[in-house]
């Protein structure tokens, strides 16, 4: 019997329903259905250089993976969907993935496939097929990536999962607020017809904070602001957009961005008012979200993005990752690879020399110069 082969053909080979049928499972993350790739790939106006690596035939594939034309004369790919890292690939079983994997292998342009699960058979496959078709740089994330919340009823009551003291100082800065004003939540879902409205105004809370100075926030990226109003307004359309507003006395101090789908909160965007920090605002509206989202009875919780100390102080469920980038064996390859060297290289010296400052700044000794791994 033949080995499935892996062919690279344009979106529109494959319909969004035969898409979306394709595995992982009931739970798979939105960030792998068409609706999503499209969204994206007419906001960052790459529609003209959106691919589909297929396994199988288009109309009924067995594995389905976007890649994305990114901007620069020597013609990078990326696994579109996966920017915030561990989307599962859309496959049904591992012959599938093998195949993807060489078509991955086989594609002729440089791929930066994101942060993968380091446990999925595409980084296995890339590794152990790679030898005379194209270098494959792998790199295990220290920090693990998607933490999420197994929801049951017991988490009607957050405060049973968290440390006292956390639950201590939740109560209490709530107390500190209701001195203040009127404190009020509210869980929206918004329709068409006011999803550009709520959406102004939770991206308003989002630019307030440090979001903003650190160039993260949507307001600073224009093409990134562009897809989220129009991934948000056809979630609206479906009924799937979930918006949190934590008020005191209307005006808003913490906003939550998040999409409702397969039983799973999917958080995408969070923000807080600055001059509140000491109040909590956003852990607060964090609390009384996931205890919302507990009494509707969904199953998950998903935080996506690294596990940071704020999302390990809900949950220690996260995924073991590895950044995965492939390099052609030809001349758009290797340029690639020299030009991906020198930058980390150029980003290494940075921190290096950031770290120091602020050594020197403290009045601590520099650390010792490491050297940056090849």
């Amino acid at each position: 019997m033949n080995a499935p082969v892996a062919k690279s053909v344009p979106l529109s080979a494959v319909s969004p329903d035969v898409w979306d049928r394709v595995a992982p499972g009931a739970r798979r993350s939105p960030m792998s259905l068409r609706l999503w790739v499209d969204c994206a790939a007419r906001a960052y106006g790459l529609e003209g250089g959106a691919r589909a690596l297929v396994v199988g035939d288009p109309a009924m594939p067995r594995a389905v993976m976007p890649l994305m034309r990114l901007p620069g004369r020597i013609g990078r790919f990326a696994f579109a969907g996966n920017e915030g890292g561990g989307v599962a690939v859309a496959c049904e079983d591992d012959a599938a993935m093998a195949a993807l994997a060489r078509g991955v292998l086989r594609f002729g342009y440089p791929v930066n496939l994101g942060h993968v699960a380091t446990a999925s058979g595409l980084r296995r496959h890339l590794e152990n097929g790679r030898p005379g078709l194209a270098v494959v740089v792998s790199k295990r994330l220290a920090t693990p990536i998607c933490p999420v919340i197994g929801l049951d009823p017991s988490w009607c009551d957050p405060a049973r999962h968290i440390s006292r003291s956390m639950a201590s100082s939740i109560r209490r800065r709530k107390r500190q607020l209701k001195a203040r004003g009127a404190l009020e939540l509210e869980f929206l879902t918004p329709g068409a017809h006011d999803v550009a409205a709520v959406l102004d105004e939770a991206l308003r809370v989002e630019a307030a904070g440090w979001k903003r100075a650190t160039g993260t926030a949507l307001i600073t990226d224009p093409r990134q602001a562009a897809f989220y109003r129009a991934y948000c307004h056809e979630l609206a359309r479906r009924g799937r957009l979930h918006v949190t507003f934590l008020r005191l006395d209307g005006s808003a101090l913490a906003m939550s961005i998040g999409e409702i789908h397969a039983g799973t909160y999917w958080a995408y965007k969070t923000g807080f008012a600055p001059d509140f920090r000491r109040y909590g605002p956003g852990i607060l509206m964090q609390y009384h979200l996931i205890r919302h989202c507990a009494e509707a009875g969904l199953s998950r919780f998903d935080f996506q993005g690294r596990q940071d100390a704020f999302k390990r102080a809900w949950t220690g469920k996260a995924v073991a990752a590895t950044s995965l980038r492939v390099y052609p064996l030809n001349p758009r390859g290797m340029a690639a690879m020299s030009m991906d060297t020198v930058s980390q290289g150029v980003k290494h010296a940075r921190d290096r020399l950031s770290a120091a400052a602020g050594n020197r700044a403290a009045g601590a000794p520099a650390p010792a110069a490491a050297k940056s791994p090849p």
